[in-house]
This record gives C-alpha cells, structure tokens and sequence, in this order.
C-alpha cells in the first residue's frame, strides 16, 4: 500500500483550523509516508494560510524531502479547515481551503448531495502542464511526462526535477498546489478526498451519490461507507491504491475516544533503534512534538531510560537544542539547491511534441 493520509482536528499553531491530507505514492512509499507525518508541520510553520505562503511551505517540503528519498513520489491533496468565531450563518461555521498537487481529488457534498469539486486534476497534457513540461526540456507522450509518469505535479520524483537553471515552479514535475476554496460549509455539507483508484471506476458525482444514499438508508458510521465504496470500486474492476476520506461538520466528541498517547510497543521500539539509531530518534522527537496531540515528555516516560543510554542530550526536554515550535527554513521559498543534472531529452523530440 503506497498510500497515506493524515487527519488533525486543531493544529498546534493554529487551533481554529483542522487539516486533512491524502497521498498516492507511486514506485514506493516513502515519498507518501513522509509526507503524511511532516508536510502538516511545514504548514502549520506559516502565520497564515494565504496561497502564497502555502506553495512556499510545499516547496521546501518538497526541497527537503530530496535528501530522505530514491525515485518515488506521491500526488497530494489537503484541507485546512478554518472555524470562524463569528460567522454569516451560525449554522455554517466553516470555510475550507483545498491545495492539489496531482490526481487526487476533493469534493464537496453540498447539503449532502450537490457536489462541488474542489480540486482539478494535474495531467501532462492539459494545455498549462504541457507549456511548462516543453518548455522545461522535457516532452508530453502518451499524456505522461517524458512517456513516463502519468501527472505533471507531485512531492518527490526528483529526476524530472533536476534543471539547475530554472525554478522549482519551472521543473517538469513540480510540487506547487492549486487551490480552490469553499466558504460557509456545515450543516450536512460533506467534505470527501480521495485518490485515483476510486477515480477509475466513479465521477465526483457518483463519488457523491454513493455516500448520500448509503446515509439516506440509516448508515451513521462513515468508516463503513468509505469500506463499502472501496469494495464496490475493486469490484468493479478497479487495480490501483483506494483510499477514502469522508468528513462531517458535526460535533464528534461523542463518536471518538479523547486523545491519548498510545506508545509503539517496546520490541518495535527497540527494533527501530538498533537500525535507526540517532537520527531516527530526532526525527521521531520532531514528529511528536508538533502533533497537538503528542509530547515529548510522554515519549521519555514511557523510554526515558532507553533514550538516556543512546542520547544522554535528549534526556532532558527543556535542556535538549531540539525543541522544535515551527519548521525551519531551509531555503528561501520558490528557490532550491542545485540538484544534480539528469539527461534531458533531445532537442527533436522536444520540438516533435509541440505540434
């Protein structure tokens, strides 16, 4: 399974907002799983969530995501979730801001039913991806990049990043999300993200359809729609990754239990340490900390004696140098370090695919 999602309902830096996000890895899941632990955390860096800032924080996870992958990629889609302290209509509080990078999708079930799309697919062969594939060296054929890969904007898939001369916007493949927003949601409004191989067999509107009618005949449980639209999708002929996600607008704390720590057992973790080591433990430290959910100083109860014998530093959270409150910057956003130069296509089959 090469795909992974995240859900957080208050963001540690910003608590009137709730974040939603699903990733399609493709050839391997790390690019995916990376993603679905960290890009919340460049996000929830920013001051605000202005689009601008937004491309700028998926660049530099996209930047740093380089050094801790081999060849794959994954598609992203995310909503921020903004509650409004005094909104229009009290009924709906909610205004929802979607970024796309690739060929995931999100939609909007307007009072349950009518559907609104929230993001557009990122395809080779739609006229703007095209104009920056050509134009970046690169070629459309058979509507994948370079005949190869079938979206023309996703996390990773460095090698049809690698033109030292141009801009992380102007690669071939580029991590820069559209957004599409949708203001004054609640009620029955139904937010749905979900990858591509839902999308094989179902439209947004079937998408849509499905899930209201399986909630108009009594199904309160939306884990058990998502598993039964997943079913009905394999079984009717779709072979990629499924993975859905369904949200409501509604009061959940008596559907859920409260937030806790539940520790990796301690075999795994031991497991992990021993090949791993140091560096694993950092990052483990950063992942923590910037969940609202999590800290740190749970981890050294439950490990403290583990942790002091492998990095005595770490022992003591108010003392450690890894006290992380927001992401560092690592580049300016809309620059990147040079990447390593790949061979671009030749001049012919560039020019050959103009036409």
């Amino acid at each position: 399974m090469e795909d992974a999602h995240q859900h957080i309902l208050k963001m540690r830096m910003h608590p009137n907002h709730a974040y939603f996000a699903l990733f399609d890895g493709h050839l391997g899941d790390q690019a995916s799983k990376w993603c679905s632990d960290f890009l919340h955390i460049y996000l929830d860096s920013l001051k605000e969530f202005t689009p601008e800032a937004i491309r700028g924080a998926c660049l530099r996870a996209d930047h740093d995501l380089r050094s801790l992958i081999h060849q794959d990629g994954c598609t992203g889609v995310f909503a921020l979730v903004e509650h409004l302290q005094n909104p229009a209509d009290p009924a709906k509080p909610w205004n929802v801001l979607v970024g796309n990078v690739g060929d995931s999708r999100a939609m909007l079930a307007r009072d349950g039913k009518v559907m609104v799309a929230l993001s557009e697919d990122h395809k080779p062969n739609n006229p703007e991806e095209r104009d920056r594939i050509i134009n970046s060296g690169g070629m459309v054929r058979n509507n994948r990049v370079n005949g190869d890969l079938a979206v023309s904007r996703a996390f990773g898939d460095f090698k049809y990043k690698a033109k030292t001369n141009l801009r992380p916007d102007q690669q071939a493949v580029t991590a820069v999300p559209d957004f599409i927003e949708a203001k004054g949601v609640g009620g029955k409004d139904i937010l749905i993200i979900c990858c591509d191989g839902l999308l094989e067999v179902f439209d947004n509107e079937r998408i849509v359809e499905f899930v209201a009618d399986r909630m108009a005949e009594g199904q309160e449980d939306l884990a058990v729609i998502a598993g039964q639209l997943c079913d009905t999708a394999a079984n009717n002929g779709s072979r990629d990754n499924m993975s859905l996600m369904i949200i409501q607008f509604t009061d959940g704390r008596s559907y859920c239990a409260p937030d806790e720590f539940v520790p990796v057992p301690q075999e795994e973790f031991e497991r992990i340490l021993s090949e791993e080591g140091a560096r694993w433990l950092r990052t483990y430290q950063r992942f923590v900390e910037n969940h609202a959910n999590l800290n740190w100083e749970e981890v050294l109860a439950t490990y403290g004696e583990r942790i002091k014998e492998l990095l005595p530093e770490l022992s003591n959270p108010v003392e450690t140098p890894f006290q992380w409150t927001s992401v560092p910057v690592s580049i300016p956003a809309g620059t990147e370090e040079p990447p390593t130069p790949s061979e671009s296509e030749s001049d012919e089959e560039v020019h050959a695919n103009k036409s």
